[in-house]
Formats: C-alpha cells, sequence, structure tokens
C-alpha cells in the first residue's frame, strides 16, 4: 500500500510512544466465536497481539487502507513484487506498454490489485487501489497478517479471470464486467482451511491524476460499501480510534486501532456492538500484533449507515474500560 497514497492515521504523538499494549480476545469475547461470515477465514477465539503502543494507524497491518490524496506506506521492495507486470492479460486483453489505450491501462490495474492480494502485497495495493476497493483489499491482507502471526501459513490462488471492460467505457473511467474467484489455504495454525470468494464487476477502475486505480467493485455477488470515521475515545489511558467500517458480502468490518498513554497493560475485549438503523448487533474480532493493534470487528451486514460502537474491555487488574464512539 509506497507510492504516494497512504494510511488514514492519527497524528504521531509523544504521549502515546512509550506504551505497550496486550490486547486478548477471550473465548466468548465480541458476542462469541462466530465464523468470519462472508470474509475468506474461519473463527477464531484467544487470539492474542502484544504491541508497542506508538502512533496508531487506523490503517491496518499492511499499511492498506487509504483515502483520495493520501500516502501510503506498506511493505518494502520492488514496486511490483509478486505482481502483475508488463505481459499481464485480463480476459485476453494484454496490458503491455505504458501507452495503451484506457481499457488496456485499466486492465493492467485490475491484474495487479487481484495479484496485490495472491502476492500479500499492501505495497501494490495502495499504487493500484483507492475507495472502497482499497479498503477491502486491506482488510484482506490484515486478516493474511493475522494469519501469520497465529503461526499459520496463508497461501493465496486465483483461478483464470473472466473481468474484461465493458463496451461503452469513457476515457477516465472504465467499467469491467465479469469475475475472478480467490481461493486462501492456510495450514500449520490452530484454524486451517481452506476459503474462496469472489471478486466480479460491475468493477470500476478510475484515471486518478495518471495512475489507474481499482475503486470498487462486488465481492461474493455484493456490493462493497465504506463509511469512512474519525470517531476515536480514551479510557484510563487505553485510546481507540474507528478507521472505518466496511460492508462486503453478508458482512461489516469495522476497523480500529488502539494505543495506550504510558506504562504496560493487558485488557480483553469482552464485547462490541455496532448500532445501524437503530438496531445493534454483536460481533467477533480479531487483532493484529506489532507494532500497533489493529482489531477487525466482524457484524453481520448492516442494512443502513452505522451511527454507533460500542466496545466493552476489561483489564488484567478488574478494571472495565468502555467506549461508545458515535459514527457519522
Amino acid at each position: 500500500m509506497p507510492s504516494p497514497r497512504p494510511v488514514r492515521h492519527l497524528a504521531a504523538s509523544s504521549r502515546w510512544a512509550a506504551a505497550a499494549l496486550v490486547v486478548a480476545v477471550g473465548l466468548a469475547a465480541c458476542g462469541g466465536p462466530a465464523a468470519r461470515s462472508g470474509a475468506h477465514h474461519g473463527a477464531r477465539s484467544g487470539v492474542t497481539t502484544t504491541s508497542a503502543a506508538g502512533a496508531s494507524a487506523a490503517g491496518g497491518a499492511n499499511g492498506s487502507h487509504g483515502g483520495t490524496g493520501s500516502t501510503t506506506a506498506g511493505s518494502s521492495g520492488s514496486s511490483h513484487p509478486g505482481g502483475a507486470t508488463s505481459g499481464t492479460t485480463i480476459a485476453g486483453q494484454s496490458t503491455t506498454g505504458t501507452t495503451a489505450p484506457p481499457a488496456r491501462t485499466a486492465s493492467q490495474a485490475v491484474s495487479e490489485y487481484v495479484q496485490a492480494i495472491v502476492g500479500d502485497n499492501g505495497a501494490e495495493m495502495g499504487a493500484v487501489a483507492d475507495k472502497q476497493a482499497l479498503a477491502l483489499g486491506g482488510v484482506i491482507l490484515d486478516y493474511l497478517v493475522i494469519d501469520k502471526e497465529q503461526g499459520g501459513t496463508p497461501t493465496v490462488t486465483s483461478n483464470q479471470s473472466t473481468l474484461a471492460p465493458s463496451a461503452g467505457t469513457g476515457t477516465s473511467t472504465v467499467t469491467f464486467s465479469g469475475s475472478v474467484t480467490l481461493t486462501t489455504t492456510v495450514s500449520g495454525s490452530s484454524a486451517p482451511g481452506t476459503y474462496s470468494y469472489s471478486l466480479s464487476g460491475p468493477l470500476t477502475v478510475v484515471d486518478e491524476n495518471g495512475a489507474w486505480r481499482v475503486t470498487n467493485l462486488q465481492y461474493d455477488n455484493a456490493s462493497v460499501q465504506e463509511w469512512p470515521e474519525s470517531a476515536s475515545g480514551e479510557v484510563n489511558g487505553l485510546y481507540v480510534q474507528v478507521g472505518f467500517v466496511l460492508s462486503y458480502g453478508t458482512t461489516t468490518t469495522a476497523l480500529i486501532t488502539m494505543a495506550l498513554r504510558s506504562g504496560n497493560a493487558s485488557v480483553q475485549l469482552q464485547n462490541c456492538t455496532l448500532t445501524a438503523g437503530g438496531s445493534g448487533a454483536n460481533g467477533v474480532s480479531d487483532f493484529t500484533g506489532p507494532p500497533q493493534p489493529t482489531g477487525l470487528l466482524r457484524f453481520p451486514r448492516i442494512k443502513a449507515s452505522p451511527t454507533s460502537l460500542a466496545l466493552h474491555f476489561t483489564s488484567s487488574t478488574g478494571q472495565n474500560d468502555d467506549f461508545s464512539l458515535a459514527l457519522s
């Protein structure tokens, strides 16, 4: 996710610079060990992540959640490690060359978006995606990070893509139809398995100041919708910020990041509730590890805009840390 496109982040502040935070997800955390409905992994419980809490980015483990005009920090390496390069083909269309017609240049962005997931490449994701597609790609890559931190070895493969530009597309926006199925196989962890999901059209690629980026698509034949958020709060020295809420497939995920004002602490997430359209639903969660804890809180897909997120943490000393965050 580095090209000049970056992560939605909290402003750096020295008050969060020297703390160590352990976030534990208990056996009944966030409403119980339900499956990652609509996502590509099964349920987990007992997850523990440790973080040296510095400036906390509401962007995910891979630095993969950016916004228009933001700058993305991500994995190091070449600009296309593991991704599509010149000569890649999407539905029979060569993407070779920098002066290709718009449909061909957009096809290269689509190919590289898929390859960023296959290659677990946050830097590439940030270079070829924006808006809903960027948030979705970041969530998928964050789950791969969690798999690795839990001792697993995730491998992502894709089938032959049928994504192709639709007739009558313009010079600055190209719409694709068709689909590609990705399969994640996790071995060596407490939750091994194989999970498949589809990315399909209508998939939109937009020319953003000379750079073609995937901006929206369908996940498992359902629309992807993002609500960028900036809600934050501090309770007993524990700081939480909401990066965004994202609906895809049959799931809605809220991404949060956490930091600690000072010292060391161990907290356990006991319950999380997302309210939308006047009704609330409990969720399940996973957290990434160092250098900053990012939480992916999953709920059944909401049918209206989210209005609030409630979090109930308990510390190792029995202290309650309760957050009620109003969402925009």
